[in-house]
């Protein structure tokens, strides 16, 4: 089983609980093999100096509740850049309508290897976990539409605050335990989430303070894959 709630609900239906083993999820170590430094090279230009938030893997729905909460910030933060990356690569030219709409300029990755003035827009594959190390924090998309949510981790092993809204069920015990060990904030709706980013970019002591525990709840959580090898050496 992946958690300990798992494993109960097994021992409930029935099952031996001499036959069940919590292994932990193996999402914790898949940073294990890919490169979690900080400010990786990019093949594609940010403003230098921008305190960055990256939206990652949002769903319709959500890129307007991100504009118009970027939008109100960077009032007070003029500083302020937005990444988003769609969970559907296809909805870039969607996304940049939308920012036009609301007076962002906007430019799409895979049309351009430049961010625009006001945003960039992700439209690419493989390329989202390199931004999350470059950003001050980052938003779990998928989570204020009820889509399950997407995996946080890839952005918290970055030693970033980790935002997302409270439909996680995908992911609700790695959430939960965000929450719960100071790396994470849940938010309800727009609202919430303008008041918490401001919140953490007017303190670079509690964005270093939330980071740094993200990073920290991930780490404690590796061994995964041999905790998987040594079951099955023990088993053979």
């Amino acid at each position: 089983m992946q958690t300990e709630k798992d494993r109960q609900n097994f021992i409930r239906l029935g099952v031996n609980q001499i036959q069940i083993k919590n292994l932990g999820n193996l999402k914790f170590d898949t940073p294990l093999f890919f490169n979690t430094a900080r400010n990786q090279p990019v093949s594609f230009t940010i403003p230098e100096h921008a305190t960055l938030m990256v939206a990652g893997s949002t769903h319709e729905g959500e890129e307007e509740v991100l504009l118009q909460c970027y939008k109100e910030l960077k009032v007070t933060f003029p500083d302020l850049y937005l990444i988003i990356a769609p969970h559907a690569i296809s909805r870039g030219p969607a996304i940049h309508d939308l920012a036009l709409q609301m007076e962002l300029e906007a430019n799409c990755r895979s049309l351009i290897n430049a961010g625009g003035k006001d945003l960039f827009i992700l439209d690419s594959i493989g390329e989202l976990n390199i931004a999350y190390s470059h950003a001050q924090l980052a938003f779990i998309g998928g989570s204020l539409t009820k889509k399950g949510g997407h995996n946080p981790i890839d952005a918290a092993v970055f030693s970033i605050p980790v935002l997302f809204g409270p439909h996680m069920d995908d992911f609700s015990v790695i959430s939960d335990e965000l929450i719960l060990t100071g790396g994470a904030i849940k938010i309800q709706n727009q609202t919430e989430l303008t008041t918490k980013i401001r919140t953490l970019l007017q303190s670079s002591t509690l964005l270093l303070e939330y980071g740094t525990a993200a990073n920290r709840y991930i780490t404690t959580k590796q061994g995964v894959i041999q905790n998987h090898i040594a079951l099955i050496q023990e088993i053979l």
